[in-house]
């Protein structure tokens, strides 16, 4: 675990619980997730928005599609600007006092627009290996920032590694009944910083993850489940049974828990990259580590 950890709104740090095994941290930590969004403007207000219409294969647009407001037109500038106002100049200003005092000022989002033409560039940007999660959108507008202030959820999703409740679940399967007194490789445990938690706080992500992944039912968006090749992930019988139909956002998020817990390395090794392209933040990131 890392001793900080990024989650729903800007610049807010959230020091680290470690590995502590009480019900005690679990409690605490959900309830300071409840106290962070309940900072957020409640979505019921936002005006209403479209996800990204036209995204170029390949791109973070493309993988990410169902959870990003569409920045192409003007057709959603209501939710821009209120989204400007709201979640972007607002937490600038509680924790700066102003845009000029921001510590990249020369740089700052000035209007509803730019924050809109920052977002449509994150979304063009193509899932390469070679640019770092982390730095994939330079070194303001990080990734991190660009889930808050151009999803429509307003939130990043929480990753195994932010979810205590799954770590103890990992120390008490794994590293204890371990005779060497060190944890097995579970595919959870080596790619937890990247795998979403299917914890309920997650059930808005994972909702237009399906979305994304099983397609519209009007037939004009195949889904990324089309991608699914393996048999032995689960993916391509999912979407095969279900595909352009579903809205049951379960069925997924149920089976990358399932792959999640998978502790032969050879056999979670084999299923890896579709479990990254349909259950992670990294998207077809997975496929370029096949």
């Amino acid at each position: 675990m890392k001793p900080l950890i990024f989650i729903f709104s800007l610049f807010s740090l959230i020091t680290g619980f470690g590995f502590a095994l009480s019900s005690r941290f679990v409690e605490q930590t959900k309830l300071r997730y409840q106290k962070l969004s309940s900072k957020l403007p409640l979505e019921d207000k936002a005006p209403k928005n479209e996800e990204i219409k036209n995204p170029r294969e390949g791109t973070f647009g493309y993988d990410f599609k169902y959870h990003f407001v569409d920045a192409e037109d003007t057709s959603n500038d209501d939710w821009w600007r209120w989204n400007y106002k709201n979640r972007y100049l607002g937490s600038v200003e509680d924790r700066y006092g102003s845009v000029e005092n921001f510590p990249y000022s020369s740089q700052a989002i000035r209007s509803y627009s730019d924050l809109k033409d920052v977002c449509k560039n994150a979304y063009s940007q193509e899932m390469k290996a070679e640019k770092l999660i982390g730095e994939r959108f330079g070194t303001f507008f990080q990734e991190q920032y660009v889930w808050i202030y151009c999803s429509a959820n307003g939130v990043i999703p929480i990753t195994l590694e932010d979810d205590l409740e799954w770590e103890i679940l990992e120390l008490e399967d794994d590293c204890y009944s371990s005779e060497e007194g060190s944890c097995s490789a579970t595919m959870s445990f080596v790619q937890e910083s990247a795998l979403v938690s299917s914890d309920s706080v997650n059930d808005l992500f994972w909702e237009n993850q399906t979305k994304a992944f099983f397609g519209s039912e009007d037939g004009k968006w195949e889904g990324l489940g089309k991608k699914a090749k393996l048999e032995d992930a689960g993916f391509k019988k999912l979407y095969d049974d279900n595909k352009q139909k579903t809205t049951d956002k379960e069925i997924l998020k149920n089976q990358c828990s399932d792959n999640y817990k998978k502790k032969d390395e050879e056999d979670w090794k084999k299923i890896l990259s579709e479990v990254t392209m349909f259950c992670s933040l990294r998207g077809s990131l997975g496929m370029e580590q096949k």
